[in-house]
Formats: C-alpha cells, sequence, structure tokens
C-alpha cells in the first residue's frame, strides 16, 4: 500500500514533527514517524529515527536523512527496512548516517535514486541497496553495504556506484554473498584508494557495457573478481587499475562482447586470469600501459594460455 502524502509546519532552523500514522505493508504495520530539519539557504531534509517497523517514503518528504545513532532494523518483520515504493518525478535522495539493518532489502526505490552511506547498511536475506530504475550510490570511507546476495544492484545504464568504504564483507551471521555490486545494465563502478569490495561470488557482476576504476581492493574468494558478461550488450567495456585485483576463483576480469580496454597503472597488482573476451571481426581488444608511478610489465604473461588473453593491441598510455 502506497503512503499518502503528510504535511509538516516547517521551522527555519529547526524541527516540525509530522503526524505518525499507521500503514500496513505486505500485511506488516509500519509506523511512519518523520521529522523534517530545515536550514535556512539549503533544502529541508527529513529525519528518519530509530525505528523496528521500518519507513515507507513519500516525495513530499524528499530528500531523507537517517540520523546519527538510529537503528533502523526490521529482521523481526522480514519487510524492507526504507522503500521509496511511489514513482517520483525526480530523483529520491537519502543520506545514512545510522545503521539499516532490513528484514528484506534494506533499501529499495522503484524511481531512479541518489544514496549516500555514511553509516552501516545490511540485508541478512537479500539486497542491501536494490535501485530498480538504477541511480547513484557513494559508500564513504568507515562506512560498509552488506547483502546477502547483493551489495548493491542498481538496473540503469547510467548508474554508478562510489566506494571508499567497504562492500559486500563476510561477517559470521552472512555466510554467502552473491556480488558486492551488480550491474545489469551497465554503467560504472569507482573504487577508491580506501575503498574494499569483497564477495564471494563476482565482486563487481555487470553488463559488458561497464567502466571500472580501481585504486584499491577488489576480491572474490570463489569466482571471478570483476565479471563483465552479465546481460552482455555488445558494447566494450573499459577497466582501469592501479589497485589490486584478485579472483581467488582462477579468473581476474572477465571482459564481454565490444572493444574492450584494460589500462594498468604501475602499481596495478592483479592475481587471476584476465580474458579480454570475443569482438567483432573489425574491432579490438587494448591492454594499456601507463600511470604517474613506476612499474613493470612482464609481456610473456599475454597469450592464448597466459594470464592476459585476447588482447589485440599493446601500447604505452601517450598521456603519461
Amino acid at each position: 500500500m502506497r503512503a499518502s502524502k503528510v504535511s509538516a509546519r516547517q521551522w527555519p532552523g529547526g524541527a516540525a514533527l509530522r503526524s505518525q500514522k499507521d500503514y500496513v505493508l505486505l500485511g506488516v504495520p509500519i509506523t511512519i514517524l518523520i521529522l523534517v530539519n530545515c536550514i535556512p539557504g539549503r533544502a529541508c531534509a527529513t529525519d528518519l529515527v530509530s525505528s523496528q517497523a521500518g519507513y515507507v517514503l513519500t516525495p513530499a518528504g524528499n530528500p531523507y536523512n537517517v540520523v546519527a545513532g538510529a537503528n533502523i532494523d526490521t529482521r523481526v518483520q522480514s519487510s524492507n527496512a526504507i522503500y521509496g515504493d511511489i514513482n517520483h518525478a525526480g530523483s529520491w535522495a537519502l543520506t545514512n548516517n545510522g545503521t539499516v539493518n532490513g528484514g528484506h532489502f534494506a533499501v529499495q526505490f522503484n524511481s531512479p535514486a541518489v544514496i549516500v552511506n555514511n553509516g552501516s547498511t545490511i540485508s541478512e536475506t537479500t539486497t542491501a541497496i536494490a535501485l530498480y530504475s538504477g541511480g547513484y550510490v557513494t559508500n564513504s570511507a568507515g562506512a560498509s553495504i552488506v547483502g546477502h546476495l547483493d551489495g548493491v544492484f542498481a538496473n540503469s545504464a547510467d548508474s554508478s556506484v562510489t566506494n571508499a568504504g567497504d562492500i559486500g564483507g563476510s561477517p559470521p551471521d552472512i555466510p554467502t554473498i552473491q556480488s558486492s555490486i551488480h550491474l545489469p545494465s551497465g554503467g560504472t563502478g569507482t573504487n577508491l584508494a580506501t575503498g574494499k569490495i569483497v564477495a564471494y561470488g563476482p565482486a563487481v557482476l555487470a553488463n559488458s557495457a561497464t567502466t571500472v576504476q580501481n585504486a584499491g581492493i577488489i576480491i572474490s574468494l570463489n569466482s571471478t573478481a570483476i565479471d563483465l558478461t552479465a546481460g552482455a550488450s555488445g558494447v566494450g567495456s573499459v577497466v582501469s587499475n592501479s589497485g589490486s585485483i584478485t579472483g581467488e576463483g582462477g579468473a581476474a576480469i572477465l571482459f564481454g562482447p565490444g572493444d574492450n580496454t584494460l589500462i594498468l597503472a604501475g602499481t596495478s597488482i592483479i592475481k587471476g586470469i584476465v580474458d579480454a573476451g570475443a569482438h567483432s571481426a573489425s574491432g579490438s581488444n587494448s591492454l594499456i600501459l601507463g600511470g604517474a608511478s613506476s612499474g613493470s610489465f612482464d609481456v610473456s604473461s599475454l597469450g592464448p594460455t597466459a594470464q592476459y588473453r585476447g588482447f589485440d593491441t599493446l601500447r604505452r598510455n601517450a598521456n603519461r
């Protein structure tokens, strides 16, 4: 059931308490208790405080903010912790400064959303952040996103995930992870120097039209670290690595069809096979060496049965 709009008085520099109402989602009562904080010169943010019932969001309250120290935990009800089920003409906006632990999804939006995670977002049963129309996710340094299946699922070609914290992970009560970042329609994944992306399945699972930039750590404990063959579109991918990529399942990077490019900085560490995949007869796959740091590359690692396979062109980055 969709939640109706709720009006609120807004006090400049203060907070207004919205009326409390009960809603039912999937047969589970959900209490909506919302605070609106207004700062002069800035957009008002609707505060979400601790709750064991979860929240159904409305466009009227957008943007939303989980306050520092808040614990939103719906594991007892097996329901979503934060749910934006109404189509929104603009983008949903949610900043999490607390802990969001979903009995189903921790966060779900059915229209595009912009998510900033400064705390912990967890689902022990499914996906931590599920964006069915895609969106933009930023995971800050020291923050974590952990899902039993996917950490982040974003289904739109212009989706992006930027990580400076941890995505995936393996706490004792979450024994398996399908993928840390899942982009079935492609998009962009950026793992910063402080970022760590770890999964038992593919750490990054995406369409072939994907760009991955890694300066941190990407690990699959039992599969391919970066798998770009899911829902292959025929458009090539680009992977740029100055950090560490490890595929304990034997493959570090699997490219899909199209003209693919792998860029290795001098600090790059890759453990596992890199397969550039199939491409059109008139196209080519490129391996580019370069970067601001010095390093070395063993050309004997190139070849159909060597570590780096399927590359047609090897060249130095002319901009370095």
